[in-house]
């Protein structure tokens, strides 16, 4: 009969472990659906953040561009005051040395 008893003990022990590892399995698998969750919802930020990284870098170029362009036209009107200058300044030679009447 003890025979029996300890047959039935040792089925009872695996038994309590073979739950204890359910258990564990379980608390894990939760654990790892948080896991997942948090990492979803980093992906989602880091998308929003390079939605919003790609939209500020394009109104830098924009800004970039018309910097350029606004450069280009100063560097033309200081050209042309330039060649003004240049004129008014043939002109009044001329008017000084009496080469235009």
């Amino acid at each position: 009969m003890s025979c029996r008893l300890g047959w039935r003990r040792d089925v009872m022990g695996a038994e309590g472990d073979l739950y204890g590892a359910v258990g564990l399995l379980n608390n894990t698998v939760g654990d790892l659906k948080v896991a997942v969750a948090e990492l979803k919802t980093t992906v989602a930020d880091m998308k929003g953040r390079d939605v919003e990284d790609r939209a500020a870098a394009l109104r830098r170029e924009e800004r970039l561009a018309a910097l350029e362009r606004w450069k280009s036209r100063i560097q033309g009107q200081i050209l042309l005051l330039g060649a003004i200058t240049a004129a008014l300044g043939a002109t009044l030679a001329g008017r000084i040395f009496h080469i235009v009447p």
